[in-house]
């Protein structure tokens, strides 16, 4: 352990309080980011392509976070219809990489 991990602090009055520095290793390459998939529309089917076939993306029509851990997200596995006025948020998850920035779509 670094040797100021943990440091006593004064910013609350009247309470004992801490600063910890946590340090971590991950199997996860930082710098690496899954890239967003693109998104077509038409007639309000939706259809996804990922930048590589072992991808899982994860959409949402409630504008809900798309990962995991939301019970409302779907994975993609074949192009599907909404109605117009629908938001669809997707984003896309490689192993060993960081998710992808999350894409947000409005049906027209």
């Amino acid at each position: 352990a670094a040797p100021t991990a943990i440091r006593p602090t004064n910013e609350f009055p009247g309470v004992l309080a801490y600063r910890v520095a946590l340090q971590m290793r991950s199997l996860i390459d930082p710098t690496g980011k899954t890239p967003l998939p693109a998104i077509a529309e038409a007639a309000g089917t939706i259809t996804f392509s990922p930048d590589a076939a072992d991808d899982q993306i994860y959409y949402t029509v409630d504008d809900s976070f798309p990962g995991s851990g939301n019970v409302t997200a779907r994975v993609y596995d074949a192009p599907f219809t909404v109605d117009v006025g629908t938001v669809v948020r997707y984003a896309a998850y490689r192993a060993n990489l960081f998710g992808s920035d999350v894409g947000r779509v409005t049906v027209t």
